[in-house]
Formats: C-alpha cells, sequence, structure tokens
C-alpha cells in the first residue's frame, strides 16, 4: 500500500494536478471572478435559474448536465464553476502531456510559461469561448500524445472528453484544433521523413491520424448535430433558436440607418424611424413589426453593409494585432513569448523541423480569419489561436536527434543556467501581472442602483419590467453578476421581466396577466416599468398597437432611485 501511494504521488498525473491546482488556488487568491462578457451571464442565468436548456451558443447536453446539477449544488452557479474547473483540468492535461513526452523538468517550465501568459483569463475572466479553446487544445495534445505512444489508454479517452466539452462551449473553435491537429501531422511527416517511405510502412504511419481524426470529427459534429435537432425540435425551441442566432448576427455588426432602408423594413412590419429605434434598443413584439422577420431583414441588411472581404479582415487582423501592442496587454506578451519560442526551435531543432513554427503561423493566421467571420467578432479570436500555436510549438521539440554532448549543453543545471530560467519567469510574471491588474475594470459600487434593488425586492406583489437599454446596466450591478461563483438565490429576478424575446411566462400566468409582456403592462394590476431614458417613443408605439379610441396610454412617474425612474403605465381617459 505504501509503494502504491508513493508511486501515485511521483506518477506524472499526480505531478500535472499538483502544479496546476496550486496555481489556481493562488490566482483564484489575488484576483476576483468576473464576466469577460455578458452573453455568459446570461447563459447561466438561462441555465441555471431558469432551467432554460435550449441555445444557439452551449451545447444542449451540456446544459442539461449543468443545469441538473444546479439543482444538487445550490450554493454555486454551476455554469462557471465548470468552466473553472474543466480549465484546471485542461492545463493539467497539458502538463501531463508534456511530462510525458519531455520529463517533468522541461514540463514544469512549459506549464509556468502557459500559466502566467493564459491563466489569469480562465480563472478570473470568465469566457465560454476561451474555456473552449483551452479544452480543445488539451484534448488535440492527448489524442496526439495517444498516437505517439501508440496507446490508446485513459489518456486518450480524458483528451476525447475534453474536446467534446469544448464542442460543447464553443462548436467554431472545434474546427481550429482540426487545423492544428492536422498542421502537426503534416509538420511531423515533414520532420521525419516520413513521405519517403513505401506506401506499405507510409500507410501504417498515417493510419492512427486517420483513425482518430475521423472519430474526433464523428463524435465533436455528432453531438453538435444533436443539439441543433433538439433545438429545432418544436415551433416554440426552433423560434427561440432562431431568434438567437438573428440577434447575435445583428449585434455584432452596426445597425444601418432607418432613412437608408426605409421601404425594405417597411415591408416587414416596421413602420417609423421610432420603431426602428425601439427595435435596435432590444424590443420584441411578435405581434407587430418588432419581431424575427425584422431581425432577418436587418440582417441580411448588414451582410450587404458589410460583405465578406479577405484583406479587409486582414487589415483589420493587424490592426487589431497592433492595438494590443501598443496597449500593452497579455496579447502583446504572448506575441512575445510566442516569436521567444519559435526562434529557440528554429535554433534548436534540425532545419526539416522549422516546418512547425510555419505551418502554426499559417494554420493560426487563417484559424483569425475563419473565427473573425465565424463569430462575426473581432474580441476574442486571437486568444485561443494564440494559446494553440503556444502549446503545440511546444508539443512540437524534438530533443532526441540531439547527440549527448549537444543535449547536456543545452540541459545544463548549473546554478547560472536555473538563475537565467528564474528570473527570465519571474520577469514573466511579473509583466503579466502588471499588465493583468493595469488592464483590469473595477466594480463601480457608487453607481451601483442598491436602493432601486431594495424597493423591488420589498415589494414581490409587483412585478416591473425592464426598458432593454436600462436591464443591461441594472443586471450589471446585481450580485450575482459581480459575484459569478454565487449561486442564484431562488427569487432572484422573480418579480422583474423585459420587453425582449425571452419573458417569465410562468410568472404573468400566476399573476393573471396577459403572456403579452406588451398588454400586461397597459391593462394587468401592479405591474410597473423600469426606465431611466426618454419614454415618449415608448408612449407613442403603446398607443398605436394597444391604444383605445376612448383613451390614451400615459406613462406615469411613481418613484425614482439612483436615477432610474419607476413608471405606472395607465389609460387616461
Amino acid at each position: 500500500m505504501k509503494d502504491k501511494i508513493l508511486n501515485a504521488l511521483k506518477s506524472k498525473t499526480f505531478f500535472a494536478l499538483a502544479i496546476n491546482i496550486v496555481i489556481m488556488a493562488l490566482i483564484i487568491g489575488i484576483t476576483a471572478f468576473s464576466y469577460d462578457s455578458a452573453d455568459d451571464f446570461y447563459n447561466s442565468l438561462y441555465i441555471c435559474q431558469y432551467h432554460n436548456y435550449y441555445n444557439n451558443d452551449i451545447n444542449y447536453i451540456f446544459a442539461t448536465i449543468t443545469g441538473s446539477l444546479q439543482y444538487i449544488l445550490l450554493n454555486f452557479n454551476c455554469f462557471v464553476l465548470f468552466q473553472i474547473l474543466l480549465s484546471c483540468a485542461a492545463f493539467s492535461s497539458v502538463t501531463f502531456v508534456f511530462a510525458d513526452k519531455f520529463g517533468k523538468h522541461k514540463a514544469f517550465i512549459f506549464t509556468l510559461v502557459l500559466n502566467i501568459l493564459f491563466s489569469f483569463d480562465h480563472y478570473s475572466n470568465i469566457l465560454s469561448s476561451k474555456t473552449a479553446a483551452l479544452l480543445l487544445t488539451a484534448g488535440f495534445l492527448m489524442a496526439l500524445n495517444a498516437i505517439r505512444n501508440k496507446r490508446y489508454s485513459l489518456p486518450f479517452w480524458v483528451g476525447l472528453a475534453e474536446i467534446t466539452f469544448g464542442t460543447f462551449l464553443c462548436f467554431k473553435y472545434f474546427f481550429v484544433g482540426l487545423a492544428f491537429f492536422i498542421a502537426f501531422f503534416i509538420g511531423d511527416m515533414i520532420a521525419k521523413r516520413k513521405y519517403k517511405l513505401p506506401f506499405r510502412k507510409f500507410f501504417w504511419y498515417f493510419r492512427p491520424f486517420v483513425l482518430v481524426f475521423v472519430f474526433i470529427v464523428l463524435v465533436g459534429c455528432g453531438l453538435e448535430y444533436y443539439s441543433y435537432s433538439v433545438n429545432n425540435a418544436n415551433a416554440e425551441t426552433s423560434g427561440l433558436y432562431r431568434y438567437s442566432v438573428l440577434a447575435d448576427k445583428s449585434d455584432d455588426n452596426a445597425f444601418p440607418n432607418y432613412s437608408d432602408y426605409c421601404e425594405e423594413l417597411n415591408s416587414v412590419g416596421i413602420n417609423s424611424a421610432n420603431e426602428y429605434e425601439l427595435f435596435v434598443d432590444g424590443y420584441y413584439d411578435e405581434n407587430n413589426g418588432l419581431n424575427t422577420a425584422a431581425l432577418e431583414k436587418v440582417a441580411d441588411i448588414q451582410k450587404r453593409e458589410n460583405p465578406y472581404d479577405f484583406f479587409d479582415n486582414a487589415g483589420a487582423l493587424f490592426s487589431d494585432a497592433w492595438g494590443h501592442i501598443i496597449n500593452f496587454d497579455s496579447y502583446l506578451i504572448a506575441f512575445a513569448v510566442i516569436l521567444a519560442v519559435m526562434v529557440v526551435f528554429v535554433t534548436v531543432q534540425k532545419k526539416r523541423f522549422a516546418f512547425f513554427p510555419a505551418l502554426y503561423f499559417a494554420v493560426g493566421f487563417a484559424a483569425c480569419m475563419y473565427v473573425r467571420y465565424a463569430m462575426d467578432s473581432s474580441a476574442y479570436t486571437m486568444y485561443g489561436i494564440l494559446l494553440m500555436i503556444l502549446s503545440f510549438t511546444m508539443y512540437s521539440f524534438d530533443f532526441g536527434h540531439l547527440r549527448k554532448d549537444e543535449y547536456s549543453n543545452i540541459t545544463d543545471k548549473s546554478r547560472k543556467t536555473v538563475l537565467i530560467s528564474v528570473i527570465v519567469l519571474v520577469i514573466l510574471g511579473v509583466a503579466s501581472c502588471v499588465s493583468y491588474f493595469f488592464h483590469v475594470t473595477p466594480v463601480e459600487y457608487d453607481k451601483k442602483p442598491s436602493d432601486l434593488y431594495t424597493e423591488v425586492e420589498r415589494h414581490p406583489e409587483n412585478y416591473y419590467v425592464l426598458d432593454p437599454v436600462t436591464a443591461k446596466e441594472y443586471i450589471s450591478y446585481t450580485d450575482n453578476y459581480i459575484h459569478p461563483l454565487w449561486g442564484f438565490s431562488s427569487d432572484f429576478l422573480s418579480n422583474v421581466d423585459g420587453f425582449g424575446y425571452l419573458h417569465r411566462t410562468n410568472q404573468l400566468v400566476n399573476r393573471n396577466l396577459s403572456t403579452n409582456i406588451y398588454e400586461a403592462v397597459v391593462d394587468g394590476r401592479n405591474v410597473y416599468v423600469i426606465d431611466k431614458n426618454i419614454t415618449f417613443i415608448k408612449e407613442n408605439y403603446l398607443n398605436q398597437y394597444y391604444g383605445k379610441k376612448d383613451s390614451v396610454i400615459v406613462y406615469k412617474d411613481e418613484k425614482e432611485f439612483n436615477g432610474f425612474t419607476i413608471y405606472s403605465v395607465d389609460r387616461v381617459k
């Protein structure tokens, strides 16, 4: 028993888990969790609080697993908790792969470099697409390591699980991981001159890559297709899925001017500039012009206004890179480290191994262009791809060809070499910490509408409907937004709704209110609107579509808290 415990403590698995758990604990201890994008807050809200698992971003299977476990882990936001745990597991897998191929000493250095560059974003800034990129990186490296060892045991299946969870969180990054997998195969074939082998021997070299590739594609695409099928199983779920896809596309581009396309917008029911302004703000009304048909029309106009152009997107990509350089953020440090590692790679390896950095750079550039186009956004395109470039470049090192004297010079463990390595890591760590804390955005607690929250909580009998623009600020200061890991209380937003697509239908029915939120606002009892913007456009819209000849619908000021006004909406004769 003692020998088994000692062997377990000496194992690569324990080494990988121990070092990454310690790093995770240190980062969590000195930072605070926050959402990198409001999208993840709404994903967690719908999955963990409302248990609505139909989502165009998150796979239905993952949403179901997360939402089901939320019933048990009430004190945590399971969507965020799983991302943290999966990130730690993925970092541990990468460390395990390095330790298995290079030994623990080099794996320790490589792990520190990767964590210094990327772990802040995974543990402090919650974003599912970044977590997906990390999981896919770890999963594909585990698969490649299994091919190298010709042993498809537990680590291989762990890697497959990580690829699966990565596709659950962001399917678009799945193809980026596949591209790096193929790039490694091509680089390995060139570096080892396998293309010169007779066909029979080359086939035995080529076969495991093909089989693993096909298996991964079948699993990843199959699970994604299952999620798509569930999301489109009936009219209700397909309507939500369709709306979510169109809303994401529209929000990622500038909205067109109404005056330039008034005839086209009139054809789908948007009959005035004021209605279009409400549509842009996020108002949704299926019975009138603010509906999915309008979203489709706007998305079509945006596509015509912003056609995909390779050179324009390439120029924008380099502009983004230049912006990171002049802002001295974590991306700049990652650029510098990747460049340094590639220089070391070309210097240490044989000349034919230089294909690896060239391939990874080419694939990374193509992947940035693809992700920018596929995600309709430039905000998070480079992060995951930089992680993949660095991780795959590190894994591609091959010290086996070096002679003993060369190897001893490179791996010299004299005090001088160790001291230089420590200094470099310390400088890198300090630079990364300074960059993180310099760019972190603190929560402005003085702007938190605490009095408004208290008022809403003190009157559960009232039903409050938020203006969509006001809702963004209202939500951003709630405790669950500021503290992502906290579990949702049973009464969180229980008497709060909005004018957007999704509504608390059960709450409306329980309060004997119309399921049409506009009718509920106008004719329901104890229903109030919270809005901190001008209201005359909303009054005009309600009078046009929900008014009566013998009365006028007006917003009446009831109370004001922290700059937010609470209105009652009444019919006045």
